[in-house]
């Protein structure tokens, strides 16, 4: 699905947003977790026009790196990678700003996805994420229901039968 380039370079992102050092508030990074088979599984799992989007984001940053810096984004230290990732948080073109939030939605979802992060913020057990049942004709509820809900009875539903 990814180049191995455009891997890297989504890779050296998400290590540019949630670095690891010695010091650093988690104590944990974007390096310490596998963010690459969340990045695989990503790939795999998001509609056609999300996973265009997200390469044509890592192909963005590849150019605008070779604009800012004359190097590719994966030859330039971690801090230029971060300025160049808040100058497009804060970049008067739309698109920049949004693919610079896309990235971060996508990066947080898959760190803070992992047990070992999650322990370290003190997030130490989910709630009760039980799976949702699609139900084929539901009507309020967007056709969803969670496994603790019963399907009407014919009284409740108004037939008569």
């Amino acid at each position: 699905m990814l180049l191995p380039r455009e891997e890297r370079i989504a890779l050296s992102a998400f290590d540019a947003m949630f670095p690891s050092f010695e010091g650093s508030p988690l104590g944990i990074g974007a390096r310490d977790v596998d963010m690459r088979a969340y990045l695989l599984d990503v790939m795999a799992a998001y509609p056609s026009r999300l996973r265009t989007g997200l390469r044509a984001l890592f192909w963005v940053l590849e150019a605008a790196s070779f604009l800012a810096y004359g190097r590719s984004f994966l030859a330039v230290p971690r801090d230029l990678r971060e300025r160049l990732l808040l100058r497009f948080y804060e970049s008067r073109i739309y698109y920049l700003r949004y693919f610079a939030l896309m990235l971060k939605a996508v990066a947080a979802l898959g760190f803070f996805g992992f047990p070992e992060v999650r322990e370290r913020v003190g997030y130490l057990k989910p709630r009760n994420l039980s799976p949702v049942a699609v139900v084929a004709g539901a009507d309020a509820g967007g056709g969803r229901r969670g496994p603790s809900d019963e399907a009407p009875t014919a009284q409740e539903s108004g037939s008569g039968a």
